[in-house]
């Protein structure tokens, strides 16, 4: 019997006693466990792991990053997906050597940002739009495989995840600035079904003006936001997980009542205790930050996270304006930390002072040799199968830049550009 090993929130927990399958012994609260690895005695198949409701079937189960178009496959090969110039999908894959990357190119056509996620069978699905509106889905399984997608016209770039039924499932905005909600119909099909995403209690049709994030709560429901009219935060979830049916709100400051003013893709997650979080681009350049009162539920907080710098900026704090849309992680450390552009093409780079809670600290990323990154497009973050945090973006020269933790949970940060065609 090999060992069980487990991170609880605030700290390394070392290694645990081993675990029979129903994580009875993991010495961990499910709601402060942020990330695992868990082994039996050779198993024949893989084993299913069942966490909150939600179904794990793969011999490598990661900490998700949803949103992100920057994850680990099924090995633990973490793996970028991005636009290229021709409208391919450019694929990279990182090596035992950090700096190192493998980039191949995937019939699309896309135009713009790409989801990428993995299945309860361990393929990596691919969802983009082409010029035209359509959705393009690619699928790996051994090859990359061209399944037929639904047939809908998107404004905007789609956001993917998988529910807790295991089903792939996609939301984006159409050109009538409502919100389409597709799904397979089972974990293993390719048979889609798709929706005008309407709230369940007053009948009303999402309104949306900018493009969904979506990911899980720690029930296990589907949940997402986006921007709607006015530039207000449209914050919706499913019935129950699984469902087909959501209800929507808008989301306001719990003692005022003010909406979270927002301006672009907000980014969707968890903190270490489970509490489903956002962080969004506001209209001045700063960055609104809100979270549950309860964990899984509201009411909401929120706040402005300034983006001025208070580490690793000799001294010298730098006010940054925000200009591309955030991604959000957990790091090994339980702590959440944001990624985002910024207006003169650098990465701002934010992490909370203690697990699942303030003051927030920022810096502008860059090497020992104090070079900053420089990147184009949006960041995507995502943990390597050791912890570190890593980060893609496109570059601008038709590369992506690339930058990595020296060690889980702390810098210094090293830097690389790799890819081509970009």
């Amino acid at each position: 019997m090999r060992r069980a090993k487990c991170r609880r929130s605030g700290f390394g927990c070392g290694t645990c006693p081993t675990t029979s399958p129903t994580l009875t012994r993991a010495g961990s609260t499910l709601s402060g466990l942020t990330s695992f690895q868990i082994y039996t005695n050779q198993q024949s198949s893989d084993v299913s792991v069942y966490v909150d409701n939600l179904r794990f079937e793969s011999t490598s189960m990661v900490l998700e990053s949803p949103g992100t178009s920057v994850r680990q496959d099924d090995s633990g090969v973490l793996t970028y997906a991005l636009a290229a110039a021709n409208g391919a999908i450019a694929i990279g894959q990182r090596g035992a050597d950090p700096a190192t990357w493998q980039q191949t190119m995937v019939a699309g056509p896309v135009a713009g940002p790409v989801a990428s996620v993995v299945d309860v069978s361990g393929r990596m699905s691919v969802l983009g739009r082409t010029t035209a509106g359509a959705l393009t889905w690619r699928r790996q399984s051994g090859g990359w495989q061209s399944p037929a997608a639904p047939s809908v016209i998107l404004a905007g770039p789609p956001a993917a995840a998988v529910d807790a039924a295991g089903k792939l499932t996609f939301l984006a905005r159409t050109p009538q600035n409502t919100l389409v909600v597709g799904w397979l119909d089972s974990p293993t099909s390719d048979s889609w079904h798709t929706a005008t995403l309407t709230d369940v209690s007053s009948g009303n049709v999402a309104t949306a003006t900018g493009d969904p994030a979506v990911g899980l709560d720690v029930g296990g429901k589907l949940c997402f936001f986006v921007q709607t009219t006015g530039n207000q935060l449209l914050h919706g979830w499913q019935d129950s997980p699984g469902a087909t049916q959501w209800h929507t709100t808008i989301i306001r400051q719990n003692d005022t009542g003010d909406p979270v003013p927002v301006a672009g893709r907000p980014a969707i997650g968890q903190t270490s205790w489970g509490r489903l979080v956002f962080v969004a681009r506001d209209p001045a350049g700063r960055l609104s930050h809100g979270w549950q009162t309860n964990v899984g539920a509201g009411p909401w907080q929120w706040t402005t996270l300034m983006p001025v710098t208070d580490t690793d900026d000799d001294g010298t704090h730098v006010t940054a304006t925000v200009v591309g849309d955030p991604a959000i992680s957990l790091d090994a450390c339980a702590l959440l930390t944001y990624f985002v552009r910024t207006s003169d093409g650098r990465v701002l780079h934010g992490w909370q002072n203690a697990p699942d809670s303030g003051p927030w600290h920022a810096t502008l990323i860059r090497d020992a040799s104090h070079t900053y990154a420089q990147v184009t497009g949006p960041v995507a973050v995502s943990q390597d199968d050791i912890g570190r945090l890593v980060f893609t973006a496109p570059a601008g020269d038709g590369s992506a830049t690339v930058g990595w933790q020296d060690q889980p949970g702390t810098g210094p940060w090293h830097l690389t550009r790799t890819g081509t065609g970009l």
